[in-house]
């Protein structure tokens, strides 16, 4: 009974136990390799072409086999003619670098350079010395200036004044310091040396020197009577500077004062200067008496002898401000009006206060 009896008859459990059996016998076969199939199959069709490509001749399979081996290269000077001859041609002897001769170019090039050489070490020994400087130009900077032999002083007080004829950079920079320490000049913008025309020997050298000075703000005079200025920075200016154009009262006692009362007595000043009378004031003195306990402070001084007693910057600590003390001061002289019968009027503390004369 085969299978299609069973698919023929219709009995559905023979139909299943057929099914089975096929599905063992499935089992049982090893698995087909697709891939090894397919490279059987290309082996197979490049064996037939290697067969069908194949010389048949015997004059085409020994050219085949010529190009198949490899060349050898030792028996090839053996066997050929050519590396016979090649082999026994003997070596040419290597060329022997003879130097050239001398000619008369290269002895005149020769002469020319040491000519030349000659020339140049002359030349040097005879370089002629520069020229001395036989002028100084100065040029300022906004503010005060002074007479050129005012500063021609100065550089001649310069430790290494024997060598501005002819300086050098160095001397030029220690020149540029000495300068700017002086009390009198701001700034020292440039100091160089130039070469100018000049009528009778064709070039003269000149220094010029461009700089700035301080600006004095207020007269002073020391204990030793000598008149000096003062800047807004309380710093004591020489007295050949230039007076600024309003006049200002003297300031006295500086050296004892110090520039901490010196810049006091300046400030106080700026703000009584735009409210008294012009020239009322003569003098300030930073350390004058300001009570009968011997304290000691800044003293106003009028053109009628009057004292105007300001006191010492540091009883600020109290309470009495610069600015009241100003406007009390001012309020009082307005009050009096003639200073003359006045003999002191004193601002120290909150309540102002003036005193008649005898």
């Amino acid at each position: 009974m085969n299978d299609s009896d069973i698919l023929d008859g219709g009995d559905p459990e023979a139909l299943l136990e057929a099914v089975e059996r096929k599905k063992q016998l499935a089992r049982k076969q090893p698995p087909r390799n697709r891939a090894l199939e397919r490279k059987a199959s290309v082996a197979d069709s490049d064996s037939e072409v290697a067969v069908k490509a194949a010389p048949d001749t015997r004059r085409a399979r020994k050219r085949l086999a010529a190009k198949r081996q490899p060349i050898s290269t030792d028996t090839l000077g053996e066997d050929s003619g050519v590396g016979k001859r090649r082999a026994s041609a003997p070596a040419r002897p290597a060329r022997s670098l003879r130097p050239g001769r001398v000619g008369p170019w290269s002895i005149a090039a020769c002469a020319a350079a040491v000519a030349i050489l000659a020339l140049t070490v002359d030349a040097l020994g005879q370089t002629p010395k520069p020229l001395p400087v036989s002028n100084v130009t100065i040029t300022w900077l906004p503010g005060p200036q002074l007479p050129t032999s005012e500063v021609l002083s100065w550089m001649r007080k310069f430790p290494g004044r024997a060598k501005i004829s002819n300086p050098d950079s160095w001397v030029l920079d220690q020149l540029t310091a000495y300068l700017r320490a002086l009390p009198a000049v701001a700034e020292v913008r440039q100091l160089r040396l130039i070469h100018e025309p000049d009528g009778k020997s064709g070039t003269r050298r000149s220094m010029e020197l461009v700089m700035a000075l301080r600006q004095p703000a207020m007269p002073a005079v020391l204990a030793t009577g000598e008149r000096v200025w003062v800047d807004r920075e309380g710093r004591v200016l020489p007295g050949v500077l230039p007076a600024p154009a309003v006049k200002r009262p003297n300031l006295r006692g500086i050296e004892a004062a110090g520039t901490a009362k010196v810049q006091a007595a300046l400030a106080m000043w700026h703000k009584l200067e735009p409210q008294l009378e012009r020239n009322l004031v003569t003098d300030i003195v930073l350390n004058d008496l300001v009570d009968e306990r011997g304290n000691r402070g800044i003293v106003l001084y009028t053109r009628q002898g009057s004292r105007l007693v300001w006191g010492d910057p540091a009883e600020e600590r109290y309470g009495v401000r610069v600015d009241d003390k100003a406007r009390d001061l001012v309020h009082t002289i307005r009050c009096q009006g003639d200073l003359g019968r006045i003999a002191m009027i004193n601002v120290r503390f909150n309540q102002p206060f003036f005193v008649l004369r005898d």
